[in-house]
């Protein structure tokens, strides 16, 4: 818990400024314009930044926050974008 973390994810949507299609992110990258949202182990945690993922085409970059509270052992992390959620995948707390 207090650690910043790096969450890389495909299908995220639009950026401001919009990015052509098949371009590689810059490296002063834009920011998604639906704002993201991360639980970890079911805690809401804070998102410092949703970005295209610089240098990369459709990769997409969540710098976040691990709560306190999350229980060590393997906690479930949920992106949502837009409304739209990923499925959980484990992340390792101690």
């Amino acid at each position: 818990p207090g650690e910043v973390i790096l969450l890389y994810s495909t299908g995220l949507g639009q950026v401001a400024p919009p990015l052509a299609s098949g371009a590689l992110a810059p490296v002063e990258p834009p920011s998604h314009t639906n704002p993201a949202r991360v639980t970890i182990g079911g805690i809401e945690a804070d998102v410092i930044s949703s970005i295209a993922a610089p240098g990369f085409a459709g990769l997409y970059e969540a710098a976040v926050v691990v709560p306190d509270g999350v229980a060590s052992g393997n906690a479930p992390v949920v992106l949502s974008v837009g409304g739209a959620s990923s499925p959980p995948v484990n992340l390792a707390v101690q």
